[in-house]
């Protein structure tokens, strides 16, 4: 039997192989080199300003305002709302609700998280009373009852946090009362293991502990926000406070950097983000800007390089961690007040529950693709990402970069901000100039 085969020599290869070409890049014999460039950024501002489409989905159900949501540690798709008439809701994102107990409280959720593991939800309400709930895995195995119960007695809870740092069994949880102190509990005890307060805490009328957060690397750890205006940082192996610090206006939510744990980032009510290191808490590191409303809720992307804030102006905005303008704005014209704001596990997508009930899911960069792309692509779009990037302070892809259309309200309001911190400023120029 014969086989017929191609076969070359080495010889006849080496005669057909391309000549490798060399490119001369000096810059007098490519005078036009950098105006194609820029040409080629602003096709690309363009084109992203024309395909931004952020608005993924939105999970429709609740009654009332969703004020609180987590996310599965492991599950990309499943996410945990809590709503304003004590309902409790788990959804499966590409399905739908997987879950709901329409009783889960007798008052508004004002914390919920989960554990390290993703095998158990903890929800918190002013009823004096943190529930502890199996994470559903599908349709069929839903909990119709908590498998833990944690009481209050003598005060309400008023926040909630389930420390990173915990074993296959057991979770380590710390909640914030309405009387300023922070306690902390373990899910083999019905009662408290420490009770942790400031001593400033303890002469203020107004003590009410709007956040708590355990630090990202070390469970011994937590911050904690006021309606005092103070942000706080307790240490358990002293048990006390370790440092505090007084903001301009109340502090609604207290966020750490995942990436950098130093920094610190708290939502105020005077419509800014600031930015703290945690070894001086004195200085604000940096400010967030832009909204028109108290800032309701802050949180850091998994990759600690942006964050996202919700607002009582129903904006949501993307920053840069350490810029001090928003990238990004979405809404919606049915969207009320945003009362919190999450990034996916994967950073890739952003959720918001609002006054009007819903939960909606937001792509992080408004024209990317869903869709797998491929390599071709993939490198075509990181080229035009990088022409932007070079040229982001220069002419028109400046202004496309920078320019959102935004509700007729919110653009009134924030000219009336500025006139109003213009006015502010000409009057500390002249009582300088005059004292």
């Amino acid at each position: 039997m014969r086989i017929h085969v191609l076969s070359r020599s080495e010889k006849e290869l080496r005669q057909t192989t391309v000549a490798a070409s060399t490119r001369n890049y000096h810059p007098d014999l490519h005078p036009f080199e950098r105006a194609r460039e820029y040409q080629r950024a602003l096709n690309a501002a363009k084109l992203e300003r024309a395909l931004a489409q952020p608005l993924v989905t939105t999970a429709e159900g609740h009654c009332d305002g969703v004020y609180r949501l987590a996310t599965h540690p492991r599950r990309l798709a499943d996410v945990a709302s809590g709503a304003g008439d004590g309902e409790l809701r788990v959804w499966r994102l590409s399905r739908g609700c997987l879950w709901r107990n329409t009783q889960a409280h007798g008052g508004m959720i004002v914390g919920l998280s989960s554990s390290a593991d993703g095998r158990l939800l903890f929800s918190c309400s002013g009823d004096s009373g943190v529930c502890a709930w199996e994470w559903p895995e599908s349709f069929g195995d839903a909990p119709q009852q908590p498998s833990s119960v944690f009481r209050a007695r003598g005060s309400a809870f008023s926040a909630l946090d389930v420390a990173l740092e915990n074993s296959a069994s057991t979770a380590t949880f710390a909640t914030g009362t309405e009387a300023g102190q922070l306690w902390l509990w373990h899910t083999d005890r019905s009662e408290p293991m420490l009770r942790l307060q400031d001593a400033a805490a303890a002469t203020e009328e107004l003590a009410l502990i709007t956040s708590v957060r355990f630090h990202p690397s070390d469970a011994s750890l937590l911050s904690s926000s006021g309606a005092d205006r103070r942000v706080r940082l307790f240490d358990v192996r002293q048990r006390g406070s370790v440092g505090n610090t007084r903001l301009p206006m109340r502090a609604n939510e207290v966020a750490w950097n995942p990436m950098d744990t130093y920094l610190l980032s708290v939502a105020t009510d005077d419509h800014n983000v600031y930015t703290h290191d945690m070894r001086r808490l004195d200085r604000v590191r940096s400010t967030q800007v832009g909204h028109v409303g108290a800032v309701l809720s802050v949180h850091y992307s998994p990759t600690g390089r942006e964050l996202c804030t919700g607002s009582y102006d129903s904006l949501v905005r993307i920053y840069p961690t350490h810029a001090r303008q928003a990238r990004d704005v979405y809404y919606t014209r049915r969207m009320q007040r945003v009362f919190a704001v999450r990034f996916s596990s994967d950073a890739h997508y952003l959720l918001s529950g609002s006054d009007d009930g819903n939960v909606r899911v937001w792509k992080t960069h408004a024209s990317e693709p869903l869709r797998p792309l491929l390599p071709r692509e993939r490198r075509a779009l990181d080229h035009a990402n990088a022409l932007k990037r070079k040229f982001s302070q220069v002419g028109e892809v400046r202004r496309l970069l920078r320019q959102r259309h935004l509700p007729r309200r919110v653009h009134h309001a924030l000219r009336q901000k500025h006139q109003e911190l213009a006015s502010r400023q000409r009057k500390a120029e002249r009582r300088e100039r005059h004292s």
